[in-house]
């Protein structure tokens, strides 16, 4: 069965589950994620990730963002500092359904991805994506959250998340260091540093950092 990119959206937002908003950074990383680990299966890839200043990024994201707006199938929340997207009611049923004609080792890497990423603090999200493809770290402004030797580098969680990325069994790396048109992160780069740090510590110190096993 064939699928569009407008439809591989709409499952990968759904598989966060309902009402769930993701931010610009979390919106490039899903689907950087699903690209590049499951689309194989599902007649991928479907977009051009390249790297850049906060990882993966491709301005096309946008652009189906755009057109599923304008389809009533997903609402930007233009209020904050930085734009929120999540489905709508409609949107959530088209993803739901493309959910379920899915092979059933992409759904449920749809569904964990979705959860880490929305979960999981900024920095650590990007670093284990930057050891995974350490060739979306060339034009990064984040650092790691340290060397090999470094005991975060080798905590379970990094060791999990590894284990998680190869749910579906694929691995498909390119390396290109052209930059794209446009930043992913212009318009948050403030809040960046403000929200997700302090979010980082939060959910360090409450124990609420999520774990795809």
């Amino acid at each position: 069965m064939a699928w569009n990119r407008l439809e591989i959206v709409t499952a990968s937002f759904a598989a966060g589950g309902p009402a769930v908003a993701f931010d610009p950074i979390r919106v490039q990383k899903l689907l950087f994620l699903v690209d590049r680990e499951v689309s194989g299966r599902i007649g991928g890839p479907y977009f051009d990730f390249r790297p850049y200043r906060y990882g993966p990024f491709d301005a096309a994201v946008y652009r189906v963002l755009g057109e599923l707006e304008r389809t009533g199938h997903v609402w930007i929340n233009v209020s904050g500092r930085y734009h929120r997207y999540l489905l709508t009611d409609s949107g959530e049923r088209r993803g739901l359904s493309v959910l379920d004609h899915l092979p059933d080792p992409v759904e449920t890497y749809m569904r964990k991805a979705a959860r880490w990423v929305r979960l999981t603090p900024y920095r650590r999200m990007l670093s284990a994506i930057y050891r995974r493809y350490p060739e979306t770290a060339i034009n990064s402004v984040v650092g790691h959250l340290g060397p090999p030797g470094h005991k975060e580098a080798q905590s379970p969680f990094v060791r999990g998340m590894a284990r998680a990325f190869d749910v579906a069994g694929t691995s498909n790396r390119t390396s290109d260091s052209r930059k794209p048109a446009r930043s992913d992160e212009d318009a948050i780069h403030d809040a960046w540093r403000t929200v997700g740090e302090e979010l980082e510590d939060a959910m360090t110190r409450f124990g609420r950092t999520e774990h795809l096993w």
